[in-house]
């Protein structure tokens, strides 16, 4: 098994592209999108059922190695400042094919 970090990215579904971009600028190249995120945070509660997709939240899941969760966790942070969104971090062990 390998050691790894994994980012899950909780966003505004039209920042996806923008989160992609930063993942892969730092040679990340796997990552799943989960498409309609609801809940509650501090901002009050997203039900997902706007008229339109453009405030729905999204969630993006990556793994990583220490140096590339460092460099995007280092670009993400202002990101999500700046649109809106919660990044959490898990150390995590996968297995390698």
């Amino acid at each position: 098994m390998k050691e790894a970090y994994k980012i899950e990215i909780i966003t505004e579904k039209r920042a996806i592209g923008q989160v992609i971009d930063i993942i892969e600028k730092y040679g990340v190249t796997g990552y799943s999108i989960i498409a309609d995120v609801t809940g509650k945070g501090k901002r009050g509660i997203k039900h997902g059922d706007d008229l339109n997709d453009v405030f729905k939240n999204s969630m993006i899941i990556t793994v990583c190695d220490n140096t590339e969760a460092e460099n995007i966790l280092k670009e993400l942070r202002p990101f999500l400042q700046r649109i809106s969104g919660i990044c959490m971090v898990t150390e995590v062990k996968y297995l390698v094919q």
